[in-house]
């Protein structure tokens, strides 16, 4: 016999599919319900799929990680509940099908968006009392000899995990490089 409240079937409903994510803790205030959500994943190729944030969850410790090796390994965070859009066009229909329990996806929630605008990776920016900059390279003079690089203000906008908006002190175009640390500080 089976005593009385033990579990003994699991039910899934796979008309509804849906996603639980996890976000950096600090990110909390940004994430709200009805935010655009965008997914991708290995298992799915070149697809991705729209959705929206349902809720957000629990708070506690990271139990899901990523294959990339920069990414935050612990920590705390909040679980975010997605809803994926059914799509429309039977080969977009056909990757929906394969959106299964336990598949590792991506998951990348719009919380604001800006068009034509100027970005770099948040590596690329540093700061020095407050100030933000980057390291700009001079274009090449006549003769063809490049300046060293040089120490340049920048305003900055967006932010999300990887990139930086730069809304003021770089133009598309200018060339820039990754702040070398020597004696602990910022310089190439």
């Amino acid at each position: 016999t089976i005593p009385p409240f033990t579990p003994i079937v699991t039910m899934s409903d796979f008309g509804h599919k849906r996603v639980r994510a996890e976000f950096d803790i600090g990110r909390m205030a940004e994430i709200q319900p009805n935010l655009p959500v965008t997914i991708a994943g290995r298992a799915l190729g070149q697809e991705t799929f729209e959705g929206k944030v349902l809720e957000l969850g629990r708070i506690g410790s990271r139990k899901l990680f990523h294959d990339d090796p920069t990414a935050s390994k612990g920590g705390d965070i909040v679980e975010v509940l997605i809803a994926v859009d059914e799509p429309k066009g039977e080969e977009r229909k056909k990757a929906y099908q394969l959106l299964r329990l336990a598949l590792p996806v991506d998951v990348e929630v719009t919380v604001e968006q800006k068009d034509n605008v100027v970005r770099i990776p948040k590596s690329y920016v540093a700061q020095d009392d407050g100030k933000e900059y980057v390291w700009l390279i001079p274009p090449a003079g006549p003769s063809g000899k490049t300046e060293a690089p040089r120490r340049h203000p920048v305003k900055t906008g967006l932010k999300d995990e990887h990139y930086v908006e730069v809304t003021d002190g770089v133009a598309d175009g200018d060339r820039i490089m990754k702040p070398q640390p020597v004696n602990g500080r910022g310089r190439p």
